[in-house]
């Protein structure tokens, strides 16, 4: 008979674990919301237009009569650091509420002829944005062509971020690749 009690409540307390665990379970399945997998999202051709705003790193190859120049640098809303290349000559220039200066051994030194022969409208992502609202475009895998009256505009796109824009203008070409959008912290020269 000892024997007998022994096995039911054994039985009892194996029967109040499994329920135990049971209960568990079901409360944390249903109290638990699922997590949004980051990969999974889709991010829209406008989306990834509208991302790309005033904080981005930037590497500018321009071609204009046969000249070519290459700006490297990072900006935040109105303030950029960077530097121009033609042919061998490096300027390194730190830009502010559109006062562009030299950086010379950190000083700043104001020098307004660090975009001369660009057109800088055709750098600003926002004026670009701008002509291109309503024009409609040509999709082609990961590429949207805009063909305006005196220019035609290509915006390449990764899964993400707008990767760079490509400008054709009466046989000049503004090669525009933008990396880490949105992610620029501060601006230091």
């Amino acid at each position: 008979m000892e024997n007998d009690d022994k096995k039911i409540i054994s039985l009892v307390k194996l029967g109040f674990w499994l329920a135990f665990i049971i209960v568990i379970v079901i409360f944390t399945k249903f109290t638990t919301t699922p997590r949004e997998d980051n990969n999974t999202k889709t991010i829209t051709y406008e989306q990834k237009l509208a991302k790309l705003d005033d904080n981005y790193e930037y590497k500018y190859e321009i071609k204009i009569n046969e000249e070519v120049y290459t700006f490297e640098g990072s900006k935040l809303n109105n303030r950029e650091v960077g530097s121009r290349y033609i042919n061998e000559e490096k300027i390194d220039y730190y830009i502010q509420n559109s006062y562009s200066y030299e950086i010379i051994n950190r000083a700043l030194i104001l020098r307004e002829d660090i975009f001369d022969n660009i057109n800088t409208n055709l750098l600003d992502v926002n004026y670009l944005k701008s002509i291109i609202k309503n024009i409609e475009y040509t999709k082609d895998n990961n590429s949207y062509l805009y063909n305006l009256e005196d220019k035609e505009i290509t915006i390449n796109v990764d899964d993400n971020n707008v990767t760079s824009i490509i400008i054709n203008i009466d046989n000049n070409v503004y090669n525009l690749s933008y990396s880490n959008i949105g992610l620029v912290k501060d601006i230091t020269y």
